[in-house]
């Protein structure tokens, strides 16, 4: 199986070519991997965690200001209850200001295919932007 990478042969080296493969240009920043969105739906990093056996993929985006702690957890419960890859969270606080982040783990314990990498990718890419998109009303982002 040309496509499968055992587990003992996964590292942040070999997911980097499994992505230039899929030509989606990553980037080595601050040891992770940045794709940016050029090349998917929204820029994400990608690091792999050896020790766990597990592809994190993250990213965030700055909230706008005059944004209440209410409001930023309203929201954040609304995308975890109907967004399914990332699992979203907020960081900051009314006074400065709040990031919504997006984080996903992909284990890898008994290996991975390729293409589930790219897909899994992709998927958590726009299902992060879906999420934004839920803010009809342009109340946390412009």
């Amino acid at each position: 199986m040309e496509n499968f990478i055992e587990s003992e042969n996964l590292n942040l080296e070999i997911i980097q070519k499994v992505l230039e493969d899929a030509a989606l240009q990553p980037t080595v920043d601050d040891g992770d991997l940045y794709i940016s969105r050029e090349a998917i739906d929204f820029g994400c990093w990608v690091r792999y965690i050896e020790d766990a056996k597990l592809i994190n993929f993250f990213t965030y985006a700055k909230v706008k200001e005059g944004v209440n702690q209410h409001q930023m957890y309203e929201f954040v419960n609304l995308l975890n209850a109907t967004i399914m890859i990332p699992q979203f969270y907020a960081v900051g606080s009314s006074e400065d200001g709040f990031h919504l982040y997006g984080n996903y783990f992909m284990p890898t314990l008994f290996g991975t295919d390729k293409r589930f990498i790219v897909a899994t990718l992709r998927r958590f890419s726009g299902a992060f932007l879906a999420g934004l998109q839920e803010d009809k009303d342009d109340i946390f982002f412009d």
